[in-house]
């Protein structure tokens, strides 16, 4: 293929390869399927007036080679947008309240995506839907092309019709949530100008209630009634709570470099129990909170004749999970000094020695130094927080200082620690850690004799 400027190339090769293949029988139906394509990546950017031409040419061995020349032309700027039929809102307000595309001024340079046009169609019925007008829907649309075809005018014609009101809602066949769960969820009252999107968010945030004890397969029989005199709407739901679901399987997908288990032992929904969406929620806020993620996206195949619920974790790993910080300061005492501190918070020590593998086992290690004149400290830890695959942190480190004094000594550091925990429950955990530190001051010839009366070596050991 020729002539692509704005599209992207991967997108249009795509558009080929998926439907092209060297060697297969040409087929002129084929050959538009690629032309549709590539044209309807071009409407997407705002090329509507983007020409594709399949050109064939003899090749060898009796075949016959295809190029497809791309002409883009120009992108075309949205120049106006009107509306005819609306009273209720004005064009300013549904342009900024409904709709993503917008005219094109000197402060927003705005051109025509067929694809966003489409969705705002949809969005300014939802927006009417919203606001109480239930009959809602958009007629008809015009565009209307400039001579250099590079601006349009668009012209929608919408139906408003009549604005409703929320009149009530009452219920029944609700056995497992008490009546003041499903009051607690109604977004509306009577009286209020019925919002469809409250409505539905009503009815979605009581499915979530009934998710979070297992009753995935609930059901809401919905009846209407509508008063035209009053314009008021009331409602009746009718419950079927079904029976709860059992965990199925639970597949972790995305992880590269995380081991499978360092995300399973984060879980706290297990296979063969009834499915609990609050433990399942946990679960993925636990999953991120490992810091390993970028995204982390739930879903769920349902199996309604074995009452199953299989669950899937997806999972976006961060690019790196090594942070790396460097500094540096000057001091009167201490002089000029520099900082440097490394951390692994994914490192695996599975991977050894081929420590530029060392990634996916859920565990910590860190380095850290500050050098200057008169200081140096250095310090190296490592955290398994799940030893021998058992919720029981085993944590050590060891680190050495110097600082030496203008005047009268020296003072070295050296010191070691080992720490073990396990959780008490979801939101507690006891710890245990012994400090071992060895102070040692060594004075200069010309110190005072109090400083060289404390010369020597202090050993210091706790448990806390």
């Amino acid at each position: 293929y020729v002539g692509v400027e704005t599209l992207k190339d991967e997108d249009v090769a795509k558009a080929i390869e998926g439907r092209v293949k060297t060697g297969q029988p040409l087929d002129p139906a084929v050959l538009n399927e690629v032309v549709l394509a590539i044209k309807a990546l071009a409407e997407e950017k705002g090329l509507l007036h983007c020409r594709v031409t399949p050109e064939t040419t003899p090749g060898a061995g009796g075949r016959m080679d295809v190029k497809f020349v791309i002409n883009e032309g120009t992108k075309i700027w949205v120049s106006t947008i009107n509306f005819v039929g609306n009273s209720a809102y004005s064009d300013w307000e549904i342009r900024n309240l409904f709709m993503t595309l917008n005219e094109d001024e000197w402060w927003n340079s705005e051109t025509f995506d067929q694809k966003v046009f489409e969705d705002d169609l949809v969005a300014i019925v939802e927006g009417y839907n919203n606001g109480g007008f239930l009959n809602a829907r958009v007629e008809d649309y015009k565009l209307t092309f400039s001579e250099t075809e590079d601006e349009v005018d668009i012209l929608i014609t919408v139906y408003e019709g009549e604005r409703y009101r929320f009149g009530g809602v009452s219920w029944e066949g609700n056995l497992i949530l008490p009546d003041r769960r499903i009051e607690r969820n109604l977004q509306l009252v009577p009286g209020d100008v019925l919002n469809m999107g409250a409505y539905n968010a009503s009815l979605e945030a009581i499915r979530d209630d009934y998710w979070e004890y297992g009753y995935v397969f609930m059901a809401v029989k919905e009846e209407k009634q509508i008063d035209e005199g009053t314009k008021v709407v009331t409602y009746h739901w009718t419950f079927d709570e079904g029976e709860p679901a059992t965990v199925g399987k639970i597949d972790i997908v995305g992880n590269v470099y995380t081991k499978d288990k360092v995300i399973r032992r984060q879980l706290t929904i297990y296979p063969g129990e009834v499915f609990n969406g609050k433990a399942f929620r946990r679960s993925l806020e636990r999953i991120f909170n490992l810091q390993f993620f970028e995204n982390i996206v739930p879903d769920w195949r349902i199996d309604p004749v074995a009452k199953v619920i299989d669950l899937v974790v997806r999972v976006v790993e961060r690019e790196g999970t090594t942070r790396i910080s460097v500094g540096g300061g000057y001091s009167t005492r201490d002089g000029l000094m520099a900082n440097f501190a490394i951390a692994w918070i994914n490192f695996d020590t599975d991977a050894l020695p081929e420590f530029w593998r060392a990634k996916g086992g859920g565990q910590e290690l860190t380095l850290s130094a500050d050098l200057g004149a008169s200081v140096s400290n250095i310090s190296l830890s490592f955290l398994e927080p799940w030893f021998l695959d058992t919720p029981t942190a085993v944590g050590a480190g060891v680190y050495h200082s110097t600082v030496q004094t203008r005047f009268d000594y020296e003072q070295v550091r050296f010191g070691f620690y080992g720490l073990v925990g396990r959780p008490l429950g979801e939101d507690a955990n006891w710890r245990l850690r012994y400090d071992y530190t060895e102070n040692t001051i060594n004075p200069y010839e010309e110190a005072s004799d109090s400083t060289k009366e404390a010369a020597g070596t202090t050993l210091t050991s706790s448990v806390t």
